[in-house]
């Protein structure tokens, strides 16, 4: 009995062995095809995002005229804006420098309509681009702290 016992073991675990063996086989030939379908292109550059108003006929706004410029940094790189200012008004957001991700490269235009609407800090995140927006919010403060009449 102990001898029928020992080799039904020693079946079960070749059986084991060669089905573990079989599965880390397709498993290893997934990994490998599935990599030959990535494409391995760079990352996307962010296009340079400007966005414009009409400026009102005089100055009646509260910022100096001019161009200024700031930076904030995000976990995955600097977020860079600059504002142009026309009669008091901010006339044209642009990103500089951005984070080279896909909720960066979304987040740039909308965060920059919001600014110039606005016309102040007072903007809200987009959803997914937590850290974009926040150094976006940032870098407008810095800018009103520049440019205050």
């Amino acid at each position: 009995m102990f001898h029928l016992k020992e080799k039904f073991n020693r079946q079960t675990r070749a059986v084991l062995s060669s089905a573990v063996g079989g599965i880390l086989l397709i498993l290893f030939w997934i990994f490998i095809n599935g990599a030959r379908n990535v494409s391995h292109t760079s990352p996307p550059q962010i296009a340079e995002t400007t966005i414009s108003t009409p400026p009102p006929a005089q100055n009646t706004g509260t910022y100096k005229d001019g161009t200024y410029r700031a930076t904030s940094q995000t976990p995955w790189g600097d977020y860079t804006i600059s504002i142009d200012v026309k009669n008091g008004r901010w006339n044209k957001v642009n990103t500089i420098t951005a984070p080279d991700s896909p909720p960066s490269q979304y987040a740039a235009p909308l965060l920059a309509a919001q600014a110039l609407q606005s016309q102040s800090a007072n903007i809200d995140g987009i959803s997914g681009a937590t850290y974009v927006s926040q150094a976006f919010a940032d870098d407008l403060t810095q800018i009103i702290q520049q440019s205050q009449n």
